[in-house]
């Protein structure tokens, strides 16, 4: 504002109107418009040096002459007992007033107002910093900053926290103060997901605390920028940051930063496969922080426990539950935010998908509450997959369309925008939309394309169910054989769904001796993950048994796969396999299969037209009309 210049003719016109009140109107009119476009009478009765019934006739003169108006009270604040309002017209004459006011008059004027709000409002930290920093009382204007910043990272109101540190930073004199600034600027930048900057504050925090021999501080900085490293996907900084910081503190200390750094060491071998290691830091962690009484720390290390592949799957979930009922009870919205997401995680993977999803939406809310735009897109897509495995394709929508808003807001896209591409090209995928599906995959992957080197992915599995589904099998194959030879280990489960999907491509190319020799190996693959995985190889079977005209052992296991989907609570994939078996009914063509075909066909209707897969619905419509025909 005070680079704005007012027009000739706007002020002569504001001046014109001002003019026709008393020199002392005039000049109650000034301190009003320095506490701002809005007053409260008695702070202006406090900065004031007349006394009350003058100042009154100079508020009612200005009312007269339309210059400020009384602003009614709310319920509310009628409830709080707030004191008389008042507003100028127009923000305009606040300023004109201010222009009249020569620099070393209005530091007077807002040395009143910031005297009188000490006494009134001793809690406004942000107004109270305003005013003495115009009134150049840099030690006020700087306390009153740091106490606005601490405050507004309480009520995770982060961006006024980001302004009241760096406003607390140029007025610091002295190195401890600007640390601690930098620390809380640290955080603020972290939950808007900036996590470059952050880790920088961070780091410069750290450059001014280790001279200091303040161990505490630097071990706490040094956790905190390897987490915001990781989540700038950079998992080996992460560590390495965390090595370093280790290294910068003396063993043998026992603080609650150093065990915040221990765990978030520990998190840190996790998320580069070290697996024994972590587990040997996270032990150390728990029990440093029982010992000191750390709630967060021991919250955080068991919300890390319960992700360790080298713990017992009961044990993970019981160090999961334990990690949100700590956080959850002792207020700590960012630690129960992880420990929600993944308590969640475990209960996907055990196929609990109801409890499963209930935990990433109080992770989303969680994150909501911290302001974290970035945890919130990612929790909201989280549970969208959740979603997607039940078949609940309206509440994917929903979410979906949520996590897109969301996504405008934030600046570290990469691998957040995968994962909302991906869940986007799985909804198109599931509802049926095949040749939509097919064409958003190539327009935001063209990688997708067999030719030149890539990593396969989940969107290039996506394509190739869906070439299987438009019946090019050929091309399926061709695509499923490449993804299969570049993943991972079986073991790590990534290659489940390209095995089944390439048995399907095997099975309608009359290529049934590699489709039985892909089952063993399928078999294999979901060793860690066994509920799908014994899904999609019983799935598999049936589709063998179908080409082999087993008409059984393929009837069964058809039945056996909708029976499981039904279990696990899997609407489309018992959809999908209910029409498998009313193909392979049909297929068969004995007479009294028809009925048979009819009926099963009309269910898996009535569970697409349920769950909206409205491709799939006509689908299943024009496989009827064939029928009728």
């Amino acid at each position: 504002l005070d680079d704005i210049q007012l027009p000739q003719s706007v002020r002569l016109t504001i001046q014109s109107r001002l003019s026709k009140l008393s020199s002392q109107a005039q000049d109650v009119l000034r301190l009003a418009a320095i506490i701002g476009r809005e007053f409260n009478y008695n702070t202006l009765r406090l900065a004031c040096d007349i006394d009350e019934d003058t100042l009154i006739d100079a508020i009612e003169s200005a009312v007269n002459a339309q210059l400020i108006r009384e602003v009614k009270p709310d319920r509310i604040s009628q409830g709080n007992n707030q004191q008389d309002t008042f507003a100028f017209e127009h923000g305009l004459i606040a300023m004109s007033l201010q222009d009249g006011i020569s620099g070393l008059r209005r530091a007077r004027l807002h040395r009143r107002v910031a005297e009188a709000l000490e006494k009134l409002t001793p809690e406004d930290y942000d107004a109270l910093a305003y005013h003495f920093a115009q009134a150049k009382e840099i030690d006020c204007a700087h306390h009153y900053y740091q106490k606005a910043g601490e405050r507004a990272l309480e009520v995770f109101a982060n961006r006024e926290a980001e302004r009241s540190f760096r406003s607390a930073h140029e007025l610091a004199d002295n190195d401890l103060d600007r640390a601690a600034h930098l620390s809380g600027l640290g955080e603020a930048l972290f939950r808007q997901s900036r996590y470059q900057e952050s880790i920088q504050a961070w780091l410069d925090a750290i450059a001014i605390y280790q001279p200091a021999a303040n161990h505490d501080e630097v071990a706490r900085q040094y956790a905190r920028a390897a987490r915001a490293a990781w989540y700038a996907a950079a998992p080996h900084r992460g560590l390495e940051l965390c090595i370093t910081g280790m290294a910068n503190v003396p063993e043998s200390l026992e603080t609650p930063g150093v065990a915040a750094l221990m765990h978030e060491t520990a998190r840190a071998h996790f998320f580069n496969s070290q697996h024994t290691e972590a587990l040997a830091l996270c032990q150390k962690a728990l029990d440093m922080s029982k010992r000191l009484g750390l709630v967060e720390v021991q919250a955080e290390t068991l919300a890390t426990m319960g992700l360790l592949p080298n713990q017992p799957p009961e044990l993970k979930k019981q160090h999961l539950t334990e990690a949100v009922t700590l956080a959850e009870s002792s207020g700590l919205v960012a630690a129960a935010s992880r420990a929600h997401l993944n308590l969640g995680g475990r209960l996907f993977e055990m196929g609990e998908f109801a409890s499963a999803r209930a935990h990433f939406m109080q992770a989303y809310e969680n994150a909501r509450k911290i302001g974290n735009v970035s945890w919130m897109h990612d929790n909201l897509l989280t549970a969208c997959e959740v979603s997607l495995e039940m078949g609940d394709l309206p509440a994917v929508e929903d979410a979906l369309g949520m996590a897109r808003q969301l996504s405008v807001a934030i600046s570290n896209t990469g691998q957040d925008d995968f994962f909302e591409r991906k869940i986007g090209a799985t909804l198109l995928r599931m509802q049926g939309h095949l040749q939509q599906a097919a064409q958003y995959i190539e327009s935001q992957s063209p990688e997708i394309l067999p030719g030149g080197s890539w990593k396969p992915g989940a969107l290039h599995v996506l394509m190739a169910e869906i070439m299987v589904e438009q019946a090019q099998y050929s091309q399926a194959a061709e695509l499923l054989e490449k993804i299969v030879s570049l993943s991972g280990p079986p073991e790590n489960g990534e290659q489940i769904t390209p095995l089944f999907i390439l048995i399907v491509a095997y099975t309608r190319l009359a290529k049934l001796s590699m489709a039985k020799n892909l089952s063993p190996r399928l078999h294999t693959a979901f060793a860690s993950t066994i509920e799908i995985g014994d899904l999609l190889t019983r799935w598999g079977q049936g589709h063998i048994a179908q080409a082999e005209k087993r008409w059984d052992p393929a009837f069964n296991a058809f039945r056996t796969v909708i029976s499981s989907s039904v279990n696990s609570g899997r609407r489309w994939h018992q959809a999908r396999a209910t029409m498998d078996l009313a193909l392979a009914y049909q297929e068969r063509g004995d007479v009294e299969d028809l009925d048979q075909v009819r009926r099963l066909l009309h269910n898996a209707l009535d569970i697409f037209t349920q769950i909206k897969a409205n491709g799939y619905v006509e689908i299943v419509q024009e496989r009827l009309s064939q029928i009728a025909q």
